[in-house]
């Protein structure tokens, strides 16, 4: 049983590592490349109309 536990810690140890480098690698590259998700709702809505589904009334310009 003392194998078995040591071997679940060690991969729960490597999953976690793995989780947070690549987590935190990837947020820092979308963040260097000035994504944001809310860009994805401004543009042309599905029904043509200039704007975006977050933009306030009143105002067009991106």
């Amino acid at each position: 049983m003392e194998g078995d536990e040591h071997r679940v810690l060690v991969a729960c140890v490597i999953s976690g590592t793995l989780f947070t480098v690549l987590g935190s690698a990837s947020f820092s590259i979308l963040w260097a490349v000035n994504w944001r998700p809310w860009r994805i709702y401004r543009g042309y809505s599905s029904n043509g109309i200039r704007g975006g589904i977050l933009q306030p009334k009143g105002k067009t310009k991106l």
